[in-house]
């Protein structure tokens, strides 16, 4: 099938209270997936010993990613100070096609919720986790 693309040139982008700033060393994104939460409303009478549910609240999900780590770059002196703030911060995801183009991007807000320290191994390259918890609704929209 012809359109598929790997990750190649897309971005995860992260407020510094400025500006949007592109993050370095990205390995990996995992774009948020929001949820709708449930609460079971079964009665004794249910039909067919069937357990039913409604709907409840919405999660919006979490933006996580890997980036090496690079300590001391402008990259991880921001992520540490986020991490610190807990402040909520705009941020944006840039997806590109398979020639490197930016495509569509999903932005939204939200907080530092963690920031792993970097593992340290002979033979690996360090890395560190980045998630943040997203707050209220994502938007889409074509890249510029």
């Amino acid at each position: 099938m012809a359109g598929e693309s790997i990750g190649w040139k897309s971005a995860l982008w992260l407020h510094n209270g400025t500006t949007l700033v592109k993050l370095a060393g990205v390995v990996s994104i995992t774009p948020p997936d929001p949820v709708m939460d449930e609460v079971e409303v079964t009665d004794l009478d249910a039909t067919n010993r069937y357990r039913d549910f409604i709907p409840t609240m919405r999660d919006s999900g979490m933006v996580s990613a890997v980036l090496n780590y690079v300590g001391g770059s402008a990259t991880d002196t921001m992520l540490r100070a986020a991490k610190i703030a807990a402040d909520d911060r705009a941020w944006e995801i840039v997806y590109s096609d398979e020639d490197g183009v930016p495509l569509r991007k999903v932005s939204g807000t939200g907080w530092v919720k963690r920031l792993s320290e970097p593992e340290i191994t002979l033979d690996g390259v360090k890395q560190v986790t980045l998630e943040i918890r997203v707050r209220g609704a994502s938007t889409e929209a074509a890249a510029a």
